[in-house]
């Protein structure tokens, strides 16, 4: 249920802050240079997150009114490999624009513990799907596992440590 409610909700991360900024125009420029053409009428709110770490600038959670708004700008994320602050006017900044589906607290800690298992066990594949649970694949022809909580990580190390001294 916390992650339904983000269904409509997307995060970008990348675009720097500047005084007097207006969110919803710096998202419908980001949606512009994808190729998604969208008015003001299709952002219901916006507003920066509080940095983390060493972010350089803080994100921006959006809420579209539609999913389908949402599914757009994934797609065409997706097909356009690299975006940049230059790209969406900030002249002298290239540095890169990531647009993610807004995760609850509870999923973005599961994906950053199947990123630390990738590493540790070698997974070939982990990702966040359209209704945002973490899916792994151990390579191109094994079965996709759904994560649902931190458990599953249990079997995952275990199955991959006995696949491991088997010299399988």
């Amino acid at each position: 249920m916390e992650q339904y409610s983000r269904h409509n909700m997307v995060e970008i991360f990348g675009i720097p802050e500047s005084q007097n900024e207006n969110g919803n125009e710096l998202i419908l420029k980001v949606c512009r240079e994808l190729g998604v053409n969208f008015g003001p009428e299709v952002i219901s709110s916006s507003h920066r997150l509080r940095k983390f770490g060493n972010q350089t600038s803080a994100g921006i959670i959006v809420q579209f009114v539609r999913r389908k708004c949402v599914d757009d700008v994934l797609r065409m994320r997706r097909e356009k490999r690299y975006l940049t602050a230059q790209q969406i006017g900030f002249h002298k900044d290239d540095s890169p624009i990531y647009v993610n589906l807004a995760l609850s607290p509870n999923r973005r800690r599961l994906l950053a513990e199947a990123k630390k298992i990738k590493k540790l066990v070698g997974l070939k594949f982990v990702w966040v799907d359209r209704a945002g649970s973490v899916k792994i694949r151990e390579n191109g022809g094994s079965r996709v596992k759904t994560i649902d909580d931190l458990n599953a990580f249990t079997v995952v190390s275990n199955y991959n440590a006995v696949q491991g001294s088997r010299g399988e």
